[in-house]
């Protein structure tokens, strides 16, 4: 998240015999103190239903987000092996969204990039051989307020040049 405060979100299915009507979710950031969030609704058998929570905050770097459902229907669950969940995010307080488009050339494949800090650290990139040819390709990114390099590189040596090696299109790049 390219900011400290996010909107989390879940998906729960219903694998039991019963409508599910109501449960318990039971949240948190790191493992640190629960908060629980009262859900009610249909949740048929065989069915799934998205679940938004309460905005939270956390501070830049990388997280776990831990969620728990109980007491479905008001009542201890009869399978709980199934009721947990987690999930890894980043964020960054006050960053900025960058947006790199790449139009690859009739070979994608020779293309690689990467975006480098002023330490010369890189901190997002792509490796050669994973592009497909001809094709738009849109990456977002976080990044604080700085200074960055972004390089591109092509393994064969003619850049994004197609036309001059008898491809139909060139490829390019904006960000």
């Amino acid at each position: 998240y390219c900011r400290d405060t996010f909107t989390p979100q879940f998906s729960v299915s219903n694998p039991g015999s019963s409508t599910v009507t109501s449960f318990t979710v039971q949240y948190n950031i790191d493992g640190g103190t629960n908060q629980n969030f009262s859900w009610t609704g249909s949740l048929a058998n065989g069915a799934s239903t998205t679940v938004t929570l309460p905005v939270l905050t956390a501070a830049t770097g990388a997280h776990t987000f831990n969620v728990t459902l109980l007491n479905p229907n008001g009542s201890a669950d009869q399978n709980t092996a199934n009721n947990s969940g987690s999930s890894t995010f980043s964020t960054v307080t006050d960053g900025n969204t960058v947006t790199l488009t790449l139009l690859t050339d009739c070979w994608g494949e020779e293309v690689s990039w990467n975006i480098e800090d002023a330490a010369n650290v890189i901190i997002f990139s792509q490796a050669a051989s994973t592009l497909g040819d001809k094709i738009t390709v849109t990456n977002s990114m976080c990044l604080t307020n700085g200074c960055y390099d972004f390089n591109i590189f092509d393994s064969f040596g003619d850049g994004l040049a197609g036309t001059a090696s008898g491809c139909a299109i060139d490829g390019n790049y904006s960000i």
